[in-house]
Parts: C-alpha cells; sequence; structure tokens
C-alpha cells in the first residue's frame, strides 16, 4: 500500500511513519507543504500507482517558503475528497480534533511526543 504523510516537521513525519508501518506493508511518500502534497498525488494519479491513504496534520505551509496555514491540512482533505476515487485520510494532530462532516476521513489520531500512536491508527486502518 502507498501512503502519503503530509507534515512539516521530520521527527513528527519519523513518529507517524513508524506508527503506520506498525499497521501494514506501506510504501511511504512525505510532502512538508500542501502544495508539495498535491502535486505528489497528481503525479501518482497520472502514474496510475494512486495512494491508498493520506495521513496529515492541519497546519503547515501551503507552499515552500510560506508561513504555516492552521487550513492546510483541511484543504488537502478536501483536494482528496474530490478525486476519483477519493483518497482516505487520517488526521494527525497535536489538537484533539473532529473530523466532521468529510466523508473520506477515517478519523484522527493524536500527537503526543514520545507515545506509541500504533493502537490508534490500527484501530482506523482495520477496514482500509
Amino acid at each position: 500500500m502507498k501512503a502519503l504523510i503530509a507534515e512539516d516537521n521530520i521527527f513528527k513525519y519519523a513518529a507517524v511513519k513508524r506508527a503506520v508501518a506498525q499497521c501494514g506493508d506501506f510504501v511511504f511518500v512525505h510532502a512538508a507543504t500542501l502544495e508539495n502534497a498535491k502535486e505528489k498525488i497528481q503525479e501518482a494519479h497520472k502514474a496510475d500507482a494512486s495512494f491508498d491513504l493520506i495521513v496529515t496534520d492541519t497546519d503547515y505551509p501551503e507552499n515552500n517558503g510560506g508561513e504555516i496555514s492552521p487550513d492546510a491540512g483541511l484543504l488537502l482533505i478536501g483536494y482528496a475528497g474530490l478525486l476519483d476515487p477519493p483518497i482516505p485520510v487520517i488526521i494527525c494532530s497535536a489538537e484533539k480534533l473532529q473530523p466532521g462532516s468529510m466523508s473520506n476521513v477515517l478519523g484522527t489520531v493524536r500527537y503526543i511526543k514520545y507515545a506509541d500512536m500504533g493502537q490508534d491508527f490500527r484501530a482506523l486502518l482495520q477496514n482500509l
């Protein structure tokens, strides 16, 4: 399976990657900005190798050199939801969030530094 992790903090990216890797055989792709994530999704779609999962934070830059945007993750979720087929998303944030009415959101995992998030991801990925 192929997973895109949208996260601008390299340490958090590594922790999320470790936790998701406990849940199955994934190939990981990293994006640190919204623009980069969309590019990687488009490239994968053109190569007929679409992503099976996106794990996204909520706050990261929309483009290289840009300021942190509190809407970047939500914009990515909306973009992924419009694709055919929509890409399932897990939100991983330090904030406790409710996914709302976005149908492609499997759920949320709260990021806590040094915590093992594997069980939380496993619970959401059982139905993937």
